[in-house]
């Protein structure tokens, strides 16, 4: 298993993105199972008393029958035994072995799924958008008055969606609406047009832009 989780960004019809993490799905193995090597080592070496204790607390750990008999070379009735016997019912004998390991089962991926990945705001940035809004809403028609500032804001916006940061997280962290934000992404050209004739759907002048 990776441990690092691959990433990759899919982008809607309505041009946001979000990013997709792969997901293993893992599942315990409870089939055909191998003890660890030390383990069946340590229960081949004990005496009979504590090796049916032994047994006994494995199999309570979820430990087949079949796995302990490879170690042992013996059947798994035989096992099955053990963990019945007197000796392995014992409080003393069990006191006995009671600190001996009990390995967890081995756990194999079985599958992959992709799943969406919530990208919270950058914290910097969101700061810098709340700096920059109140100037950026201030530019009205042709007047060149914190053009600078509007189109800085509106690059934050886009570059925080192209991370994988929704409109939907941006609109509550700034106390605006998404359309909003679309809106100006798609007047300063870091969203396809509509097929509306609404013109405030445009894209600004280049004119208007500052150089």
């Amino acid at each position: 298993m990776s441990d690092t989780p691959e990433i990759k960004l899919v982008k809607t019809s309505r041009g946001s993105t979000y990013r997709m993490k792969k997901k293993e799905i893992v599942k315990v193995q409870k089939s055909n199972l191998t003890l660890p090597y030390e383990v069946g080592k340590l229960l081949r070496g004990l005496a009979m008393p504590q090796k049916k204790a032994y047994c006994l607390l494995l199999v309570e750990g979820s430990w087949t029958l079949q796995s302990i008999a490879n170690e042992l070379l013996c059947h798994r009735q035989t096992v099955l035994d053990y963990t019945r016997s007197k000796e392995a019912q014992d409080p003393d004998v069990l006191a006995s072995v009671w600190d001996l390991p009990i390995p967890k089962l081995p756990r194999v991926v079985v599958g992959e799924v992709y799943e969406k990945e919530i990208v919270q705001p950058d914290a910097d940035v969101l700061k810098k958008l709340l700096e920059l809004q109140p100037l950026a809403q201030k530019v009205r028609s042709y007047s060149p008055k914190f053009r600078e500032e509007a189109e800085e804001y509106t690059k934050l916006l886009a570059d925080e969606i192209g991370r994988g940061v929704t409109a939907y997280q941006l609109s509550k962290a700034l106390g605006i609406t998404i359309g909003a934000i679309n809106f100006r992404l798609t007047r300063y050209g870091y969203k396809p047009l509509g097929t509306g004739k609404s013109k405030a759907y445009n894209s600004i002048l280049e004119q208007n832009r500052p150089q």
